[in-house]
């Protein structure tokens, strides 16, 4: 469930939120919630995880 939580707050803006869950799902993010956001789930995946770590200082 990690999955969708940090989607969900990445998409609402709430990066730092978000980084949380970010963490708790590891290196394991893409699949079905991320590729509703294009081809390359893991670069959807990548590209919000970086936005949450750089929002959480990290």
């Amino acid at each position: 469930m990690p999955h969708l939580f940090a989607l969900v707050y990445s998409k609402m803006g709430e990066h730092a939120v978000a980084a949380e869950h970010f963490r708790a799902v590891g290196d394991h993010g893409s699949g079905f919630y991320w590729d509703y956001f294009g081809d390359d789930e893991a670069a959807a995946f990548e590209t919000e995880r970086a936005k949450a770590r750089k929002a959480a200082g990290q």
